[in-house]
């Protein structure tokens, strides 16, 4: 399929399914995972990322990753956190 300059992940989803825009945790564009708002500025390759694929479970686990950090900091103000990526275990 083809989209205009602009479109969103998000956008594409809804495209192809209701389901499938319910679902999906990021979108892959030319091989770099980004969140579903990011308008797509360039001619690309994309997969929309779900529980399903790697990517979408690296998507839930980074973004988790964030929210949890923020209720600690707000429970525990002088708590200091480290910088890396989300690990498997």
């Amino acid at each position: 399929r083809e989209y205009n300059k602009g479109t969103t992940g998000l956008e594409v989803a809804e495209s192809i399914s209701s389901g499938l825009a319910r679902v999906a945790l990021s979108i892959t564009v030319n091989g770099e995972v980004t969140d579903l708002d990011r308008p797509i500025d360039q001619h690309a390759t994309i997969a929309i990322n779900t529980w399903d694929s790697d990517d979408g479970k690296y998507t839930f686990w980074h973004s988790s990753a964030h929210i949890l950090a923020e209720a600690v900091q707000e429970l525990y103000p002088q708590a200091k956190f480290g910088i890396g990526p989300p690990i498997e275990s």
